[in-house]
């Protein structure tokens, strides 16, 4: 019995496939590293046109100064000063776990070196490309209905890795205009400047003068000032019709390079800088990538794991590639003895290599092998030797008559991390001019195989000539929640679902999104995890209303019809859009931006409480339909509704259900350090002040440091930024309540 699928390139060949030879080169590849390290470690200082090396990472294999980078886990009780005598860029993620950058020539030592457990290079990211307010209970709590007073996201700060940032939109001005609320910037794409503290790479801006003049990080795309709108944009610009989750939290706008560990870098910049500033934080990741175990074992969700595990809130995007076929598994069955499933490429880059990740049940072994078949009649008309995963090959030319196809296929029996069979293939082939197609097959008695093309294809039954490919396995959408923000065990993963099924443009035309509003988003990925696990967690509205990039966008380009009525509009003598968008990229910032006003309301809220109550509170309708204890693959735990997770944090016995009294004592409002309070009605000398958060919760006990008089000082330093309430008490019972602003 035996698995296989094919993949059908669709590229320029020179020379025409009459006959296939093998010409395989083997290397023996080290355990504890990941498929792109091994290719890139047999192409570095090797002249090579075609090259992997240069086709994905965009760096010449005989350039052994560029820069390359990853994530390391390093074997336990080691020293670290080889690596670091090796690596340019050096960062601690946990312990065992960092990013790096180390010069394409030093690769091979760093790999080498007996401290080094695991070496993962650095997967590219991909990026994750109204009513919605009302829908997911932001309005309600921005008026603060039902709730102690209308939260907001002040004093909280939001935080993004992404790339396509134009800093000067007024939407992250503040409501009147005057002042910007992004505060801090890491350009990890610019050179000249001041490094940020801790990190050799990049510039960091800091203050409105400084970023305003910077005035955006990429003329290219406008991805990241899309995904800030839909978790900050403070309205200003369409008198605030077109806010975001969290308009009056501050931002910190991180340039990713989209290799991971800059991502996680970015992470550790964010939290860092929240850290000082003695404020909490939500970090959004809206990128995503099908490299990977998609188990949670991947040195990346580590490093999401232990970021978490530190008290930090991490949001990320579950993927769009809901029905775009580029998965398949297949369960052994006695009955079934010959299956194929083939990758039509279509559209694709043509001279981009194919990516297909493949990976199987733990200690339990597949086989690899590649195949030519007929456009028109579908026969195979070439089949090469089965590669096991149980032996480490790395093919590398495969000739084809006397045309050369780049084929490397890296087999792993048990990845160092889960134990899982793996084998990467990453191929080129043009064959445009050829009546053959070029196929890859599986072999499996009994392991349970599952394989994503993750690169430049997607799987299809037919050849480029429409013949079906018989005994095929059928795609599915199964599976299909990313890498890079999906798939972490700690990461609180969003999915996307319509808001609003129609808008109305600057043309004054109706535009209607293509499902119908309360749906799931046609593009939403769906899970689960290869472990098993529930994701996403939940969906949010992925169709917004959202800023449009300045310096790139063009309204009357493509996407024309997307800009809403109401733009243009003029500022500082630029003039600026505002666009209808719809993917999980802008689903996972609004939940982003919806948690700010969690942390707004009771600063001292864990990842675990925020997590529970935004899951157990979830819209709950007839699109999720009865969601199953355990989540469902396609909704997670239902529809964001953040009114019902903030009032569910309500201590309905405390003062969060109660009227706050107005007092008509002193008090040293705000407070950094400390606060003092004069109160002439406090009977005896044992006083107390009781913290609780906005919504009751107890706090902080804190006792008198000092009375003079009827005057009363309270040490606050511990106390997190944000608002509170104080309950000011001695022992003969009497209480006076007032609100408390910890500042520093």
């Amino acid at each position: 019995m035996f698995v296989s699928f094919t993949c059908v390139l669709a590229q320029n060949m020179r020379k025409a496939i009459d006959t296939a030879k093998d010409s395989t080169i083997y290397h023996e590849s080290k355990k504890g590293q990941n498929g792109l390290a091994s290719i890139v470690l047999l192409e570095m200082g090797k002249a090579n046109k075609q090259s992997f090396l240069q086709n994905y990472y965009g760096i010449d294999p005989l350039n052994l100064e560029a820069e390359i980078g990853g994530l390391l886990k390093v074997r336990p009780l080691f020293e670290m000063n080889n690596i670091s005598l090796i690596s340019t860029h050096l960062n601690e993620i946990s312990k065992g776990l960092y990013t790096f950058k180390v010069k394409l020539g030093d690769l091979a030592t760093l790999n080498n070196l007996l401290e080094v457990e695991y070496l993962s290079l650095s997967r590219k990211a991909k990026p994750q490309l109204n009513s919605a307010r009302h829908d997911a209970g932001v309005d309600q709590v921005h008026i603060g209905q039902g709730l102690p007073m209308p939260f907001t996201g002040k004093g909280v700060v939001t935080g993004l890795v992404d790339i396509g940032f134009d800093y000067t939109h007024p939407a992250f001005k503040n409501e009147t205009g005057d002042s910007l609320r992004i505060i801090k910037v890491w350009a990890q794409n610019l050179n000249k400047g001041v490094r940020p503290s801790g990190f050799k790479y990049g510039v960091e801006l800091v203050g409105e003068s400084a970023i305003n003049e910077a005035k955006f990080d990429s003329i290219d795309g406008l991805h990241g000032t899309i995904v800030m709108g839909a978790m900050a944009s403070g309205g200003y610009g369409s008198n605030g019709k077109y806010k975001g989750s969290a308009p009056d939290s501050k931002i910190i706008a991180i340039t990713s390079s989209q290799d991971e560990n800059s991502i996680i870098d970015g992470a550790r910049y964010f939290f860092n800088e929240t850290k000082k500033m003695g404020k909490r934080g939500v970090f959004n990741i809206s990128w995503g990538s099908h490299i990977g175990p998609h188990d949670g074992t991947s040195l990346f969700d580590q490093s999401i794991d232990s970021l978490v595990d530190k008290g930090n809130i991490v949001v990320g995007a579950a993927g769009n590639w809901a029905g775009s076929n580029n998965h398949i598994k297949h369960v052994p069955s006695i009955s079934t003895d010959s299956v194929t499933n083939s990758l039509l490429l279509q559209g694709g880059d043509q001279n981009g290599y194919i990516v297909v990740d493949i990976w199987g049940k733990p200690n339990s072994n597949f086989r690899v092998q590649l195949k030519a078949i007929d456009k028109t009649t579908g026969a195979v008309t070439y089949t090469s030797r089965k590669f096991t995963t149980s032996r480490t090959y790395e093919p590398y030319f495969v000739l084809f008559g006397k045309d050369t196809s780049i084929f490397y296929v890296i087999n792993d029996a048990k990845d160092a991390e889960n134990n899982r069979s793996h084998s990467f293939v990453a191929f080129k082939h043009n064959h445009s001019t050829t009546a053959k197609n070029i196929a890859l097959s599986i072999f499996s008695a009994t392991n349970e195989v599952h394989a994503w093309c993750a690169q430049n294809g997607w799987f299809s039954s037919t050849t480029e000539k429409g013949v079906a490919v018989s005994k095929h396995i059928n795609s599915d959408q199964l599976y299909s929640v990313g890498e890079l923000g999906g798939t972490s065990k700690s990461i609180i993963t969003v999915g996307a679902h319509v808001s609003h099924h129609a808008y109305t443009n600057w043309k004054g035309e109706k535009i209607y999104v293509p499902a119908d509003s309360g749906k799931i988003a046609i593009f939403s990925s769906i899970g689960p995890t290869l472990d098993g696990r529930t994701k996403p967690d939940l969906s949010a509205p992925g169709s917004l209303a959202v800023p449009a990039n300045s310096f790139t966008f063009d309204p009357n380009g493509a996407e024309s019809f997307r800009v809403l009525a109401g733009s243009p509009f003029t500022n500082a003598a630029k003039t600026f859009y505002w666009v209808n968008q719809d993917a999980t990229s802008f689903a996972a910032p609004f939940v982003a931006g919806s948690i700010a006003l969690m942390l707004e309301a009771d600063p001292s809220l864990t990842f675990q409480q925020i997590k529970t109550a935004l899951l157990k509170n979830t819209t709950v309708d007839e699109f999720t339909g009865t969601i199953p204890t355990a989540g469902s693959n396609t909704w997670g735990f239902g529809k964001l509704n953040v009114h019902k997770a903030i009032s569910s944090l309500v201590n309905v016995t405390g003062v969060g259900n109660s009227k706050i009294e107005t007092m008509d004592f002193w008090s040293s409002n705000p407070a950094n350090g400390s606060v003092t309070v004069f109160d002439k009605n406090i009977q005896t000398s044992n006083v107390k002040l009781k913290i609780v958060s906005m919504l009751g919760n107890s706090v902080q006990t804190l006792d008198v440091q000092r009375q003079e008089g009827s005057f009363y000082e309270f040490n606050t330093s511990a106390l997190k930024n944000g608002q509170y309430i104080g309950l000011l008490s001695d022992e003969t019972g009497y209480i006076k309540t007032f609100k408390l602003t910890k500042l520093d």
